[in-house]
């Protein structure tokens, strides 16, 4: 990995510090690249060269220590949740390791994807993070608890 030169070191920082200016003040949908840019005084070129993505963007941020009350997010949240919700789109985040094949006639590899089809048809942010000795509990309690979550909000 090489170390980028000051120069651009400067510029990430610029770059950064605007994001974060237009992120207190408007919310994370003013992030985008071309305000960035005029708020940072660059070229837009520059942004996308650094940041591709908005997304990569705004995960810098983040890690670059933009405050997690301002995305709305508990501290010490990792930055893709803060992300996903500061942006309050569909997503899901499913952490652990199941450690049977399936649960009764339930194949396990099916339990993330069915969080996914449930976060995609809320339209909810849902981060699972699941750990233990028996696959069988993680998986009940997981699905149990989801579920009085969601009967909570209605």
């Amino acid at each position: 990995m090489t170390v980028p030169n000051r120069q651009v070191r400067r510029t990430r920082a610029r770059v950064l510090e605007a994001a974060h200016r237009l992120l207190a003040q408007e919310g994370p949908d003013a992030v985008t690249h071309l305000r960035v840019a005029e708020a940072a005084d660059v070229a837009r070129a520059t942004v996308y060269r650094h940041w591709p993505d908005r997304i990569d963007l705004l995960v810098d941020l983040l890690e670059s220590g933009a405050s997690p009350p301002v995305f709305g997010a508990p501290p010490g949240e990792d930055a893709r949740a803060q992300l996903i919700t500061a942006l309050g789109r569909a997503s899901d985040n499913f952490e652990g390791e199941l450690g049977r094949d399936a649960v009764g006639g339930l194949p396990t590899e099916l339990v993330p994807h069915f969080f996914r089809s449930l976060s995609d048809s809320l339209g909810a942010a849902i981060h699972v993070s699941v750990s233990g000795e028996n696959t069988h509990h993680m998986v009940e309690s997981t699905v149990k608890g989801i579920a009085l979550g969601i009967q909570n909000t209605g």
